[in-house]
């Protein structure tokens, strides 16, 4: 399962939820662990991450892109407490990302900065085929991972 911010075929940064990380644990909390990969593909920009996300970071951005899609906010925030935020704007026309990577390439070089401790940013543009594809994906992702919390 994936959710892509941007173009697929061009620019975006593409998260794949690969599996549950406890899949067997007892609790809530373990269960609803997830593994991310996160790839960045802008410009001549190449990154890489991997992390632990929680299926409830999935629920609410789903339920932010629902109220953005309604006109009811001017915004959605996928967000993490590890170095990780995606935001989406409905005036704008562009996905806004912040994170820390494990590896980030230019033209094949490598130009990770402070050991990987340094945040990135990024802007993307997003129309409105993209905004679709997202709310989709984030639907299908939030629909298969149960909450802990949310």
């Amino acid at each position: 399962m994936e959710l892509v911010f941007g173009n697929r075929d061009g620019n975006h940064i593409r998260f794949e939820v690969l599996a549950p990380t406890c899949p067997d644990a007892a609790t809530d909390w373990y269960r609803s662990q997830l593994n991310v990969e996160i790839r960045i593909r802008v410009g001549t920009f190449r990154g890489y991450r991997s992390t632990v996300m929680f299926a409830d970071d999935f629920h609410r951005f789903r339920a932010a892109v629902g109220r953005l899609a309604a006109g009811e906010t001017a915004a959605a925030w996928l967000e993490t407490g590890d170095y990780l935020s995606v935001d989406v704007t409905a005036d704008g026309g562009m996905y806004t990302v912040w994170m820390q990577l494990d590896a980030l390439e230019q033209d094949g070089t490598l130009v990770l900065r402070a050991g990987g401790e340094e945040n990135w940013e990024w802007r993307l543009p997003m129309d409105r085929s993209s905004f679709d594809a997202l709310v989709d994906a984030t639907t299908r992702v939030s629909e298969r991972y149960p909450t802990w919390a949310v």
